[in-house]
């Protein structure tokens, strides 16, 4: 249900969430809603709410190894097919973990906030003009940040 809240606040900041890549969606969606999770849960913090979310048996058997080597690009694309696709939402929420890390909770916003072409391929020109920071050098430092997770 926080996940699915979530959306409905991306949705009232700007109506086209599709605009945006899929990792950024679906990846703000469960990271944000983690953290809320953690909240009211005060056995679980985030990094064990998310270890305990993406380590069950269908997790493991199924999207474990496609979500390892899936590709920012491949979840940057919302027509990406499954299994891959469906790594927007798991290695997605670590991909807005670090984004959050290193510009904060407001630039996120910020990025919904900011007008852009329907197509999500305009991402990096609004990433750029919000962060100052060109999405390539981010994905680099973001894979980086993913290999330390054990996320790649």
């Amino acid at each position: 249900l926080p996940h699915e809240y979530f959306h409905q606040i991306q949705s009232d900041i700007r109506p086209a969430p599709t605009s945006m890549p899929k990792w950024f969606v679906e990846g703000g969606a469960v990271f944000f809603s983690s953290l809320a999770y953690a909240s009211w849960n005060p056995k679980f913090n985030y990094e064990t709410y998310m270890l305990n979310n993406f380590s069950g048996n269908i997790y493991k058997q199924v999207l474990d190894t496609p979500c390892r080597k899936a590709t920012i690009e491949e979840m940057n694309d919302p027509d990406t097919p499954n299994p891959k696709g469906a790594c927007a939402y798991s290695k997605g929420a670590m991909l807005v973990e670090y984004f959050v890390s290193k510009f904060g909770v407001e630039k996120y916003l910020e990025i919904w906030r900011t007008k852009v072409d329907p197509d999500w391929r305009s991402f990096e020109k609004v990433f750029l003009e919000v962060t100052g920071v060109n999405a390539d050098v981010f994905y680099s430092g973001a894979i980086e940040f993913l290999k330390s997770r054990n996320w790649s």
